[in-house]
């Protein structure tokens, strides 16, 4: 759980809401951590911990668990947060710490540009 309610922010949450109605989109992704490889019992008090956390920092982008470390592999998610952004082509354009980094600033913007 600490990758999810150690790093959503308010900046995130911020963020989304003022770059939303330029079509950014926010998916959090975090995996099972304490039921990784557990019981089903366990993999749902994790979710139900999950839920709690996304409430209690009124997150309100959408939110996944992944079952394993296969999408930190895919995206190189080698520390957490990692941000990842993907334009509307569907190539990924930034993937590393956001936040304060400028090319995460930079990369940010050109995604958000309508291309035409």
């Amino acid at each position: 759980m600490q990758a999810l309610s150690g790093d959503v922010s308010e900046a995130d949450e911020s963020l989304y809401e003022q770059e939303s109605k330029n079509g950014l989109e926010i998916l959090g992704i975090t995996r099972h951590y304490m039921a990784y490889g557990g019981t089903l019992e366990a993999k749902n008090e994790e979710l139900d911990l999950i839920r709690k956390t996304v409430s209690e920092h009124g997150v309100t982008f959408r939110v996944a668990v992944a079952d394993d470390e296969r999408l930190q592999s895919t995206f190189g998610a080698n520390g957490l947060p990692t941000v990842v952004l993907i334009d509307r082509k569907g190539i990924v354009q930034y993937a590393g710490p956001g936040g304060e980094d400028p090319v995460f600033e930079k990369s940010l913007r050109n995604c958000l540009v309508v291309q035409g």
